[in-house]
Parts: C-alpha cells; structure tokens; sequence
C-alpha cells in the first residue's frame, strides 16, 4: 500500500475562509498480473481510498462490494475492469492512463472517465444515463456502449475528432464524450468549457434571489417531469385496451400517460426516452421484453389503482403521492430502485421469486420511519434489492443534502475509521521500524500528521444528519458567498436556511445584510423585523433594521431603532455614528 504524490496546483487568491488540507489518499495497487481473474473485496483494500491497476496484462478485475474513492488503470494491455452495483466509487471517475485495449463494463453510473495516450478503450454502460462524461487526449479507437440500449453505442473514430475540433492537432486536444440531448456526443472540451462559460453568463439571473429560492423549492417538491426528448401524450381515455407501438411514437419519445381510467396500456417494440404516468384511476401498464427505455426511468404521481406490469429492468421507479399501486417483475434482478413519498399502500412482486414480494402499507412503512404520519408527502423510502433480499428504507439527508440511509452511513463511517486505523497502524509500524533514528521532534511531526489526515478523513464529507446540520452547512455556504461578496447567492442559501427551519433570527439577519448590499432596503427592513420578533434583543438585527430605515428615508424611525441599539450595546459605535448620520439626514430635510 503506498500513498499518491499530491499534484500541486497553482495557487489561489487569499480566502477570509480558512480551508482544511485534505488528507494524502491511500493507494491498493496490483501490479504485474498477468492472464489471472481477481475479484476485488471490501476487505482486500484495508482502509485504501483508490484502487490502482498497473502493468497488467489480459487479466479481468471485477469489483465485489468495495467502497473507494476511484480506480486508476495505467500501462497495462488486454485488461477487463467490471464495476457492478453495490460498489461505491465516491468521485465517480476511472482513470485510464497509457492503457491498450483496455475494457471496462459498469452498471452503476460513472460521472467521470479519463483517459489518456491509450489505445482500443472501450466502455460499457448498461444504458446513457449513467454515462457523466468522458473526457479523453492522445487516445485512439475509442467505444462506448449500452448493453439496454445499443442504437445509442458510439465508435469515437480519427473523423469523429476531426469534426470535433477541425482546427487542433486530435493527439493533443482533449475531447469529452458524453449523453446530451439524447445522444451521444464527442466535443472539443476546451471550447466546450468556453461556450458553457459564456452560456453561464449570459443566462446569469435577473430574478431577485428569494424568487430564485422559491422557484429551485418548487422545482424540488414537483420534480422536472419533462426531460431530454419529445413529448407524447395518451390522455382521456377510459375503459380501454391500447396498444403504444412504434409506429405511433415521434424520435426520442417521452411518454405521458394521462388522466386515463380502467385501461389497459401496452407500450410494444418501442424505445421511450422516459415513461411518465400521471393522474390515471385503475389503469394497468405494461412493458414487455421488446420496450427499452433510455434513461432507465419511470415517474408516477397523483395516481389510483395503478398497476405497472415491467418484463424489463428499471433503473429508477419513482412514485409520489398515489394510492394502492402494484409493481411487477419477473425477477429480482430487474428492480433497481423504487423511491416512494406520500404513497401508504405500494406492492412489489416477482413472478419468478415470489419469496421476494413486498408490502408497503402504512404500518410498515412507520417501522421503517417511526412517526410517519398519513398526510405525509415528503418522507422518502426507497427500496432495492441488497444482498439478495428487497430491502426498504428511509432516505436521509447528511448536511450538504447528499442523500443516503442509516445503513449507507453507519457503513461510510466505519470505512473511515478503518482507514484512520490504517493510517495509525502504519505510523506506528515506521516508527518501530525506525527506533531510537528518529528525534522526538521528527516523530511528533509525523504523529501529527496522521491527526491531521484522520481529521482530513473526518470533515471531508459533512455526515451529519437533521434539519439543524443541514440549516447550519447552508448557513455556512451563505456565510462563505457573503465573504466572497457575491450577496446574491449568500441570499439564496440563507433563503434555503428559512426553508427548512423558520425561527432562527441570525439567519434573517444575515439575509436582511444581502439585501442592504443588493439596494433592496424594503426587503432589508422585512427580514430585520422578522429576526428581531424571534429574539429582541439581537443587537445586529435592530442595527440592520436602522440602516433599511435610512435607505427608505425614514429618518425618524431609523433614530429610534439606534436608540434601541445603544440601550441594548452603549459602546456600539457603529450605531453612533449612524445615529449622527440620520440627524444630519433628516435635518437636511426638515429644510
């Protein structure tokens, strides 16, 4: 086991905000294989954060189950890396470096695969979605494919980069190859970087930032229903057997099925985008072997009675807000993930393992979230296949609004403290090893440096959980834009603050400060008065509210506010001072 070299970056302008250095990361290498089949587990990475395969030859490596940050494949030839679900890559990148014919097979999405100076890479997905994108330099004859999906497999050919950058030499440009627009595209990553940024500015927003929060709420509670694709809507009917083929479908199809009543829909040899059901009563729908769909998802909402008959593995089922709705599979192997919110009677069955079937009704699901109540809408349960069994459970929220669940995170943090285990281990090794050679200053610096990467390990990822860690991570995200003076976006994250937890006055306050920066002296005013109604004595809060009152040429008034804040800090000579300013004020207007 050894440790990365850490890649220097150029330095970065000096921050208010004092940031930790992250931890080194650990490195499992194998190394030297040739011909040979290894299965990688859990247990052979031994508190490692990245998994490194070098100098192999024709050998497959398939990864059982481990949690790592992500795998580096460099110099090696003939080489297979599988990558199944119930692994955890927490980057989301593979990394490909001086490889030929190399191949990797994943059904778990990847955000991110580079590759350079290889030959004959080839990736495959088992449909575009999971595909983040593929940024790739000096590689030639590159592949990628979808085992549920193949219309959509791509050869990135010497033409291909050609087009994509006309002007640059193909072995030094760096190209990204990703899904976008419901197909897959190869892109100068330069330019693409360029026209991404200017896109960013032009579309800045000219919205105020409480609209903007209100409308990024409503776009989280209601969902964006309408994906990459064209829409094709069956809606109004009743009492009817339909057949959805094909032929009756535009390119790239998202499929709407509407306000339909008693019918019986079957959507026959065709590929949708995405499948949409909503509003439909007592409705049965039907995906037999010969339906694919792209993106692997299916969203329902506001039904009754629904039954969803799939012959064929879904990635995501998400159901919200319906009632008494069945979900049918041959085998276990086709559920991916049913996530479930204000739905109190949902069934999953398996034709061919019927020892797998599951009830969710109300009582369940409030042994799976004590205090669940019926008119719940917002409590998130999700169910997948693990270890062979179905398993149901909450979905939580760690600070930063990362989702997971208990299990997910009581196992996260006992990989971390089997990696800070590690790391004390090996110090302790080297400095046994070394005995009476080192001097006891020497030896204190490395013992602090194995504090300082375990508690690199631990704020790495905000782990808390609840209402108070999530306000306090957005409180900080607000704090650090503020810093940064971009008030604009400070406002939006103390807005999120609000959301999620009302009655806290330092947030309105800090609020009420982005709009005296931002000229929005009215809105000043409002969150000032609000923060001072939770705490009146909150000296900063009745200072604010003044300094709107000034803005709004209500001299008076803003005399009487700084009065409450002397009383309440008499050595406030800020206050002071703005008590002068007002005078001055509102005697040039008395004129």
């Amino acid at each position: 086991m050894a440790t990365l070299t850490k890649i220097e970056r150029p330095a970065e302008a000096a921050s208010a905000v004092d940031v930790a250095e992250p931890a080194a990361p650990v490195v499992k290498e194998f190394k030297g294989l040739s011909g040979q089949t290894v299965v990688i587990k859990a247990q052979d990475l031994a508190g490692a954060d990245v998994i490194v395969l070098s100098e192999n030859t024709d050998c497959e490596f398939e990864l059982a189950g481990v949690a790592a940050t992500k795998v580096v494949c460099q110099e090696s030839s003939g080489v297979l890396i599988k990558i199944p679900l119930g692994c955890s890559l927490s980057s989301g990148t593979v990394e490909i470096r001086a490889c030929k014919g190399l191949r990797i097979k994943t059904t778990m999405p990847l955000r991110l695969v580079e590759a350079w100076d290889s030959s004959t890479v080839s990736v495959t997905f088992n449909n575009p979605e999971q595909l983040g994108e593929i940024k790739h330099q000096g590689v030639t004859d590159l592949s990628v494919a979808f085992a549920n999906a193949a219309e959509y497999n791509t050869a990135v050919t010497p033409d291909t980069l050609a087009k994509a950058a006309p002007d640059a030499p193909a072995d030094t440009t760096l190209f990204v190859t990703r899904f976008f627009d419901a197909e897959v595209i190869t892109e100068d990553s330069l330019k693409r970087d360029e026209e991404d940024r200017i896109k960013k500015e032009k579309a800045k927003p000219k919205m105020d930032p409480e609209q903007k929060a209100m409308l990024a709420r409503a776009k989280e509670m209601l969902g964006d229903k309408k994906p990459e694709g064209i829409d094709h809507t069956v809606s109004g009917h009743s009492g009817e057997t339909l057949t959805v083929a094909k032929a009756d479908l535009p390119d790239k199809p998202v499929l709407m099925l509407q306000d339909n009543t008693d019918c019986t829909i079957e959507v026959k040899d065709a590929s949708l985008v995405k499948l949409l059901v909503q509003g439909c009563s007592g409705c049965v729908v039907i995906l037999p072997a010969s339906c694919t769909i792209i993106t692997s998802t299916i969203e329902v909402w506001d039904c009754k009675g629904i039954t969803l008959n799939s012959a064929i593995e879904i990635g995501t089922i998400q159901v919200d807000m319906c009632e008494d709705v069945k979900i049918q599979f041959p085998t276990g192997k086709a559920l991916g993930q049913v996530v479930q919110a204000g739905v109190h009677s949902l069934a999953i069955t398996f034709e061919q393992e019927p020892q797998l079937n599951t009830s969710l009704t109300l009582p369940v699901l409030q042994t799976i979230a004590p205090g669940l109540l019926p008119e719940d809408n917002t409590t998130q349960i999700i169910t997948r296949l693990i270890d062979g069994k179905v398993l149901s459970e909450e979905i939580i929220r760690l600070a930063n609004d990362f989702p997971t669940t208990e299990r997910e995170k009581a196992k996260h943090d006992k990989d971390i403290e089997a990696k800070d285990a590690a790391l004390r281990e090996m110090a302790n090794s080297m400095l046994s090893n070394v005995g009476d050679k080192l001097s006891p200053a020497e030896k204190q610096t490395i013992q602090g440096e194995v504090l300082k990467q375990t508690a690199g390990h631990a704020a790495s990822v905000d782990t808390d959980t609840g209402v108070d860690a999530r306000v306090e991570f957005k409180k900080k995200q607000g704090n650090e834009a503020f810093k940064a003076k971009d008030y604009q976006q400070a406002a939006v994250f103390y807005t999120d603050c609000i959301t999620l937890k009302e009655n806290v006055p330092v947030i309105w306050a800090n609020r009420s400060m982005c709009w005296l920066k931002m000229s929005e002296a009215a809105k000043a005013l409002a969150d000032a008065d609000k923060s001072i109604s939770l705490d009146a004595n909150y000296t900063k809060a009745h200072f604010r509210r003044g300094v709107a009152l000034i803005e709004l040429k209500r001299f008076v008034d803003a005399l009487k506010t700084f009065r409450t804040v002397l009383d309440l800090d008499p050595k406030n000579a800020a206050a002071k001072a703005s008590m002068m300013l007002a005078e001055k004020k509102l005697s040039m207007q008395n004129r």
